[in-house]
């Protein structure tokens, strides 16, 4: 096999151990507008336009704005945050789009939720 390039992308994040991301294809996180979007994990790239997040799920990546690589640069950096993604207790919920910037651009929001939270306010419902 040919040496897999894409892996220099990917050098630093949260990833699950024997979690295989080989042919998933990226979206973007404006996709699961109205849906939950359960993390499993989430890495770095370099890109034309700076430094972004991308967020593995079960079965894609979801390329994330790119204000958000401060916020996963906080939980890669904090041991029981980066312990409960990999155990799967982040969702990132409420998710809208679109919503205008100040500058009049189009942007997705989201929330952080605890998987664990999420379920017992849907039960309750």
């Amino acid at each position: 096999m040919a040496f897999n390039f894409s892996k220099l992308n990917k050098a630093n994040g949260v990833r699950p151990e024997n979690f295989n991301t080989d042919g998933f294809d990226y979206t973007h996180i404006r996709e699961y507008a109205g849906r939950d979007l359960p993390v499993k994990g989430f890495f770095f790239t370099n890109s034309r336009k700076g430094r972004q997040v991308v967020i593995i799920t079960d079965d894609c990546l979801v390329n994330m704005p790119g204000r958000a690589v401060e916020e996963f640069e906080a939980l890669e950096s904090d041991p029981e945050a980066v312990k409960a993604v990999l155990n799967g207790e982040l969702v990132l919920t409420d998710i809208v789009y679109p919503v205008k910037t100040k500058s009049g651009n189009d942007t997705t929001i989201y929330n952080f939720a605890n998987a664990e939270d999420l379920n017992k306010a849907k039960k309750a419902k």
